[in-house]
């Protein structure tokens, strides 16, 4: 934490008071009349540990941290504490629970938090084939007695199908020239009972 710098920290406005009123209107839609006219009272946040609370919440549920609650608390607080406003403040200050309020607090806190959590998210694997790989060139001829598809792009000569479904969507892939992702299965098998006929 102690390696972060804000280029722009944020402001503690001492000078504006936000409003936790606001007067809703009912108009008539023909002759543009108030029909309706009510004040409502909206809560606001009393302490800094709700704030933070939320702010913590928010983040695990992004990043999906389980478990992960209590161990970011502490440093979403330090960094709102001591980082967030350019220098350390007093959180539980009316100015600073009115700033820690605001959008673009939130904004700036998960922009700083995902940089700093998401690359430790994941780690880079390298693929590592723990079989013996098949070449397609070693798969043997074999008879099929089922449904085929004379199509092109295929890999052998004809592609097995297992039913009429499986036929008529390789000769539809055909004509819209792709390849029909069929007769896998088909091969798969083959190449298995082939593997079970040379090591028995």
């Amino acid at each position: 934490m102690g390696q972060i710098a804000l280029r722009q920290p944020l402001r503690v406005d001492t000078a504006t008071t936000p409003t936790d009123t606001f007067t809703y209107e009912g108009r008539d839609v023909i002759s543009d009349e108030v029909v309706v006219s009510r004040t409502y009272t909206m809560p606001q946040a009393q302490t800094a540990s709700e704030i933070i609370a939320f702010y913590t919440q928010i983040i695990a549920q992004a990043l999906k941290l389980t478990g992960q609650f209590s161990t970011l608390v502490p440093k979403v607080e330090q960094f709102l504490r001591e980082k967030a406003f350019g220098a350390a403040v007093d959180l539980d200050s009316k100015p600073v629970i009115q700033a820690l309020s605001r959008p673009l607090t939130l904004a700036l806190t998960e922009k700083v938090f995902f940089a700093l959590i998401r690359p430790r998210l994941t780690d880079e694997a390298v693929p590592v084939v723990e079989n013996t790989p098949h070449l397609l060139s070693t798969t043997p001829p074999f008879p099929y007695s089922g449904k085929v598809a004379d199509v092109k792009r295929t890999l052998f000569n004809l592609t097995p199908c297992g039913n009429d479904f499986e036929q008529a969507f390789a000769n539809l892939a055909m004509t819209w020239g792709l390849s029909p992702p069929l007769g896998e299965a088909k091969i798969q098998e083959k190449r298995v009972a082939t593997d079970e006929m040379w090591s028995s």
